[in-house]
């Protein structure tokens, strides 16, 4: 049986009129990229690894079925594919993973079919989708500058069921240019098993609901599964105060990931007179005006690292 979260007693704000949901609505409401990457990352089971997340938004109280809402969606870039750090310029077919032949061969063997990356796109446009990908800026301009005869080959690695890059495969990029300027990429790719599932990376949408104070377990679930219906979102993010392991155990395997609300309200316990990040200007500051801080750093959080 997984172990369950810990999930502390939840905190008790100085303002006493913010119930336990505002507060986090709140603070998923000001959550910067390092808190929203941290949930989808931290959460029990992870969404996602920390590498495999690009551009990330939050969106808070979207309607739902039967007069309800939805407490939040994250959506982020699902990062699936990437360039090895170092290529060799000078054959980028033959990145030194020490393979013979037979290797080569091996990690070939499959072609997918030809997809189109961009379809009449600006110069500066597929400049931009290139560097975004991790080309550096000569192999933009390789790219970019091919005859429509040839085509710029090179070795790419695609994420396997834990989230890490390890999976090989040779990609090739082709390239048509119009009279008016614009241009179309088209890219083909030869694996040895499991097909990339993209250029680099898609979008991904995940549901945020917080668990009520007072609740059951298939009250909830039933919300969660009406509103990722509605969504039409497969993953799902219960924030919870305390979670019993049989519970924690059900809803994981229903596809819902738990995350400690403590995490996300205490961004709005802020005191500077209390906090111990060192890097603020504001630290130790009884008088200060500030109620809500991203960068907090409680006492207690340095005894938990």
């Amino acid at each position: 049986m997984p172990q369950s979260p810990t999930f502390p007693h939840s905190i008790q704000s100085d303002r006493p009129a913010l119930k336990l949901r505002d507060r986090i609505q709140i603070a998923l409401a000001i959550a910067d990229d390092t808190l929203l990457r941290s949930m989808l990352a931290n959460c029990q089971p992870a969404i996602a690894q920390s590498h495999q997340i690009g551009k990330i938004t939050s969106a808070i109280c979207l309607a739902a079925p039967e007069h309800q809402t939805v407490d939040g969606i994250v959506e982020y870039e699902r990062i699936e594919c990437v360039l090895p750090p170092v290529q060799d310029a000078r054959d980028r077919e033959a990145v030194d993973y020490g393979w013979n032949a037979r290797d080569y061969s091996y990690y070939t063997r499959y072609q997918s079919d030809s997809y189109i990356l961009a379809t009449r796109i600006t110069v500066a446009e597929a400049e931009s989708l290139l560097r975004s990908a991790g080309f550096s800026s000569s192999q933009t301009r390789q790219i970019l500058s091919m005859p429509p005869s040839a085509s710029y080959k090179s070795w790419w690695l695609s994420s396997d069921a834990a989230g890490r890059f390890t999976h090989p495969f040779l990609r090739t990029i082709r390239l048509t240019q119009f009279s008016n300027g614009t241009v179309t990429l088209k890219y083909k790719d030869a694996f040895a098993e499991f097909e990339p599932p993209c250029f680099h990376s898609h979008a991904a949408k995940v549901l945020v609901e917080i668990q009520p104070q007072v609740t059951h377990f298939a009250t909830t679930l039933a919300r969660i599964n009406r509103n990722r219906v509605h969504q039409q979102v497969e993953l799902a993010i219960l924030i919870a105060d305390k979670v019993s392991s049989f519970e924690a155990e059900a809803f994981n395997s229903q596809g819902i990931s738990l995350y400690p609300d403590i995490h996300l309200t205490r961004a709005l316990q802020a005191h500077c007179g209390t906090c111990q990040n060192d890097r603020c200007a504001l630290q130790g500051y009884m008088d200060s005006p500030v109620t809500a801080c991203r960068d907090f750093l409680p006492e207690s959080s340095l005894s938990e690292s």
